[in-house]
């Protein structure tokens, strides 16, 4: 739920979606099923800490000690990848780039519609060429000043608004196809659930659990 609502935000970020998106994949009537979409990447999901009601931790030497020299390990391989990479980035941004090739690239990306078929090449332009060389730092600076920088997003163009997108199945559907034993467990949770709140089960249950340490 988490990775597709940062999906969601991501690209009201981007300027892909309105902010109004939200309200409109919250209401059932206009969005009864989720819209075909991927989900944010799981990479930065991070649960960062948990708060229990009655339930304390007790840590020992010996396994803080085990923990901290994972941790470490995991930090080092990551420090040392880190670091190749931003030296690769900072070669690169020394090397020479034609002006008029960098323009001739911001020219295509700009034409670019998704076409296999498309390609690009450059051209000798002689001396008078080479002497307007710049370097791939200033020429990523020029390309980012006209949104054509890695990263960026070239408008709209190829993007499909989610009010537009073919939906999933609703809860009902769902239930509807349910046969067998699955749909014979969900009447009997249902039925259980429903006495429970009737009868005041369900939150004598939940309270009872939260004295032991369930997350607030």
């Amino acid at each position: 739920m988490v990775r597709c609502l940062m999906a969601v935000l991501f690209m009201v970020g981007r300027g892909l979606e309105s902010p109004d998106v939200m309200s409109f994949l919250l209401d059932m009537e206009r969005c009864p099923g989720k819209p075909h979409y991927d989900m944010a990447p799981d990479g930065p999901l991070l649960l960062h800490g948990c708060r229990f009601r009655s339930l304390n931790f007790q840590y020992t030497p010996e396994n803080l000690y085990c923990l901290q020299e994972h941790l470490e390990s995991l930090w080092e391989d990551a420090a040392i990848t880190a670091a190749r990479l931003l030296n690769n980035l900072e070669y690169l941004a020394g090397v020479t780039v034609s002006a008029k090739d960098l323009d001739a690239f911001a020219a295509f990306k700009r034409a670019l519609k998704g076409s296999n078929d498309q390609h690009y090449s450059v051209v000798d332009h002689g001396e008078q060429g080479r002497r307007q060389d710049m370097t791939w730092r200033e020429g990523l600076r020029r390309l980012r000043d006209m949104g054509l920088g890695v990263g960026q997003v070239l408008g709209r163009k190829g993007h499909m608004p989610m009010e537009r997108r073919q939906q999933g199945l609703h809860y009902n559907e769902l239930v509807e196809g349910l046969g067998g034993k699955k749909r014979e467990r969900l009447d009997r949770h249902l039925a259980m659930k429903a006495a429970g709140v009737e009868s005041g089960e369900t939150d004598a249950f939940y309270n009872a659990m939260a004295d032991q340490g369930i997350p607030e």
